[in-house]
């Protein structure tokens, strides 16, 4: 049987399908975890399905296809009030763009009760997870305080984030000082000007001094900012420091080949914790 055909015989027979074997379908044509995509039926009465339907969409060699479930944000058991349903209804021309922008929510919501429901398909949708916060953060203005808490949790789901506004300082480059007819170098009073500017600062706060797979915290948040977070916040061009809070004090300065100074700690008679800065400055490209 071809795959055109096979799609057919899907959206026929779509009904007698769970949604676990449906989507293990979906893996064996080749569908990766960013092409499939949930959406939830737009009615007021109660199906007697959950899976109502399937289309296969082909743009080039660009392959996506969308689930229709009885459940979601527009169905018969929305949580949403009903003056989200009368927008629908009405006849201005906005309600068909609403209706996108409540898809749009629709797609993630379903997907994470598709894998709550399934465990095993978590790991298979594991890779979309912070693809599709991060596309729905687009929307958001990235600058707020409440926005980058949000991004952070969700990269940082360990740590308990704290988020506040505050001045910080950016260092630009000195300009020539001109007496007279001479001229004094940058370098006689320094080669950068320090100027207060409003920024954010970040803090986690962690109990353990390394993960599950004993990599120190600092060195597992670096690269979780370089890979997650620096991407995102490159195009705002905002003032950030970034500091990690270990509340535990288990280990003491050792020089031995795998001891770093940065990350261990000096014995102290006053036990507490320890505060390591991972960044600070002006986010640029995927970050430093």
């Amino acid at each position: 049987m071809t795959q055109t055909a096979l799609e057919k015989e899907m959206k026929e027979r779509v009904g007698e399908f769970d949604i676990i074997s449906l989507i293990r379908l979906l893996q064996c044509m080749g569908y990766g975890p960013r092409q499939i995509w949930f959406s939830g039926k737009n009615t007021l009465c109660s199906q007697s399905r959950v899976i109502d339907g399937i289309k296969f969409y082909q743009n080039g060699e660009t392959r996506r296809v969308v689930i229709t479930l009885s459940i979601g944000l527009l169905a018969a058991q929305s949580p949403l009030p009903g003056y989200f349903r009368r927008i629908l209804e009405s006849e201005l021309t906005s309600a068909a763009l609403f209706s996108q922008f409540i898809r749009f929510f629709d797609n993630q919501l379903l997907r994470d009760f598709v894998c709550a429901l399934y465990p095993e398909l978590a790991h298979f949708f594991r890779g979309t997870t912070f693809f599709l916060a991060s596309e729905s953060l687009k929307i958001m203005d990235l600058r707020s305080v409440s926005a980058l808490h949000l991004l952070f949790s969700r990269a940082f789901p360990e740590a308990r984030v704290e988020v506040t506004k505050g001045s910080l300082t950016r260092d630009l480059p000195a300009e020539h000082i001109q007496l007279g007819a001479s001229v004094l170098g940058r370098s006689v009073f320094g080669h950068l000007t320090p100027i207060p500017v409003g920024g954010r600062r970040v803090t986690l706060y962690l109990e353990e001094e390394e993960t599950e797979t004993r990599k120190p915290w600092p060195e597992e948040a670096r690269h979780r900012l370089r890979r997650l977070i620096f991407p995102l916040l490159a195009p705002l061009d905002l003032a950030l420091v970034i500091d990690l809070v270990l509340e535990t004090q288990s280990r003491w300065v050792k020089l031995h080949p795998q001891s770093c100074l940065g990350y261990d700690t000096i014995r102290t008679d006053t036990p507490g914790p320890r505060k390591v800065c991972l960044f600070r400055g002006q986010v640029v490209g995927k970050g430093a």
